[in-house]
């Protein structure tokens, strides 16, 4: 398998500063790893970028269903043990709760995940 990470900003990514309510060109940023990310009081977008072989390992994201729209290349996701191949201009939904694995095709992918926005992580004091 290629190389793999969490969906994290890549160190030495390009990223454009997106904002709520202005045109986002799809096509901007380069490098690997999470490209740009925006947050409006309602939903979270990420724009994704990987080269083939790349992508993220196997995990569980119980907070949120996914909305996955591959904007360039191809794209193997698993769903709970079953493989979709995606293609350019295809979407799918993750149902939250659901294991997934999202792996780059030959020739990479490009992708947007959208989700409701999560609330901010707490850390909670330990228990005595």
């Amino acid at each position: 398998m290629g190389r793999t990470a969490s969906l994290g900003v890549a160190a030495g990514v390009s990223r454009p500063e997106p904002s709520v309510g202005v045109p986002i060109d799809l096509t901007s940023g380069s490098g690997r790893a999470v490209l740009w990310g925006i947050a409006s009081e309602d939903l979270n977008v990420n724009l994704v970028s990987w080269s083939s072989g790349e992508g993220v390992d196997e995990h569980t994201n119980t907070a949120r269903d996914v909305l996955v729209i591959v904007t360039s290349g191809q794209l193997a996701i698993t769903i709970d043990d079953h493989r979709h191949a995606l293609a350019s201009q295809e979407c799918i939904i993750i149902p939250k709760g659901s294991k997934r694995v999202l792996r780059a095709g030959n020739d990479g992918v490009r992708y947007l995940t959208v989700h409701w926005r999560r609330p901010p992580m707490t850390v909670d004091p330990p228990q005595r």
